[in-house]
């Protein structure tokens, strides 16, 4: 399985067309406008735009393919759109309010590969700041269980297209216990999106925030400066 699959990406980045859309009204009043927020695997930027045109100056668009950052560059030149093609994002802890991660999952069908963003994008996501994700669910049709059926690759979900990509749909369980480990969901909502195929597909966005762990700092305890060899001095009487 060729998990490094940026050349299809590449390859299809002037063509493809992604219609995941973000929550207003759930998350604008998360939100202010000196928020900084990072669009992950924003494709040719389509949602950065959005989220720019809201009025949140502070958003940054990533993604692995090349091609992809230089569609949205064109079509949105104003906007800040970076290519990222290593795995540790070039950001401090804690320096993003807000992190979406939309469509990009899907993208990512071994759960080591996945577990590796994860950590990294959450490292980057303030205390109490807000982790937002929308991605494909398992189908139960009977074309989308074919395709599941049809593979030797593991877990199930994981499927080939013809045009050459690996994709992946999950669980509702995975993505709530394992994507969202060490956040408290606020949002959860299951829909019917259009694929980039063309195709209807059931959908889930969920959001949650970040849990604010304080670090234990351990409490040294005196030392006693004792000789057991010298006698404890005697009061006058």
């Amino acid at each position: 399985m060729n998990l490094e699959q940026t050349a299809y990406w590449d390859k299809v980045a002037d063509t493809k067309e992604f219609n995941h859309q973000i929550d207003w009204e759930f998350l604008n009043p998360h939100l202010n406008r000196e928020s900084t927020i990072l669009d992950y695997g924003c494709g040719y930027g389509r949602l950065t735009k959005i989220i720019a045109d809201k009025g949140f100056a502070k958003v940054t668009g990533i993604d692995n393919s090349s091609e992809m950052i230089k569609r949205a560059k064109k079509e949105f030149p104003n906007l800040n759109f970076h290519h990222q093609s290593e795995s540790v994002l070039d950001y401090s802890d804690q320096h993003f309010d807000l992190v979406l991660l939309f469509a990009v999952l899907t993208c990512i069908p071994m759960d080591k590969d996945q577990d590796e963003l994860l950590r990294e994008l959450k490292r980057v996501i303030k205390p109490n700041g807000l982790f937002y994700i929308s991605d494909f669910l398992v189908n139960s049709d009977q074309r989308n269980t074919n395709r599941y059926e049809s593979t030797s690759y593991e877990p199930y979900g994981v499927f080939e297209l013809p045009e050459g990509v690996i994709l992946r749909h999950h669980t509702l369980e995975y993505l709530k216990s394992v994507v969202f480990a060490d956040f408290e969901i606020l949002y959860e909502n299951i829909y019917e999106v259009t694929t980039m195929n063309g195709n209807k597909s059931s959908a889930v966005q969920l959001a949650g925030k970040k849990r604010y762990t304080r670090k234990r700092i351990p409490i040294k305890k005196p030392t006693v400066n004792y000789c057991p060899t010298r006698p404890w001095p005697q009061s006058s009487p």
